[in-house]
C-alpha cells in the first residue's frame, strides 16, 4: 500500500504481448466478480483539434460537389453527356442546380463549424480565415 492505494508489479512478459509500456497510461476498471481489465488510454483529442478534422472534411466534401459541378456543367455545355439524364437540357439544370444547393449548404456548415471554432479558440481562427482568402 502506498497513500491507501494498492500498488501492484507487472511482470513485462504479461505487458509486452499487448504493448504497454512503463510510463503509459492505463484505465484499470473492475470485472467482478474476480477480474481486473486493464486497457491502454489512447492518445485523447481535443474538440478544437476534432473541430479542425471536422472542418477539413466539409471543405473537401465541398471541392469534391463543386468538381462535380464543373464535370456536369462540361458534359452539358459540350453536348459530351456521360452521366444519365445530362443528355436532357432540363434534367441536367435540375442536377447542376442540386449540386450548387449541396455546396451552398455545406458552405454554411462550414461557416458554423468556423464559427464554433472562433468561440473555442478565440480571434485567432477568424485572423487566419481572412488571410486564407
Amino acid at each position: 500500500m502506498v497513500a491507501g492505494s494498492v500498488v501492484v508489479s507487472l511482470p513485462a512478459s504479461v505487458l509486452d504481448p499487448v504493448g504497454i509500456k512503463p510510463g503509459d497510461r492505463v484505465i484499470v476498471e473492475a470485472a467482478p466478480p474476480r477480474r481486473l481489465i486493464i486497457t491502454k488510454e489512447g492518445k485523447t483529442m481535443t474538440s478544437t483539434q476534432r473541430l479542425d478534422l471536422e472542418l477539413e472534411l466539409l471543405e473537401k466534401r465541398k471541392r469534391a460537389i463543386d468538381s462535380d459541378i464543373r464535370y456536369k456543367a462540361k458534359q452539358h455545355n459540350d453536348s459530351m453527356p456521360t452521366d444519365e439524364g445530362m443528355d436532357d437540357p432540363s434534367v441536367a439544370m435540375l442536377i447542376l442546380t442540386g449540386l450548387e444547393r449541396d455546396s451552398d449548404r455545406l458552405a454554411v456548415e462550414i461557416a458554423e463549424k468556423k464559427l464554433v471554432q472562433y468561440d473555442l479558440q478565440g480571434g485567432d481562427v477568424a485572423e487566419k480565415g481572412r488571410r486564407k482568402n
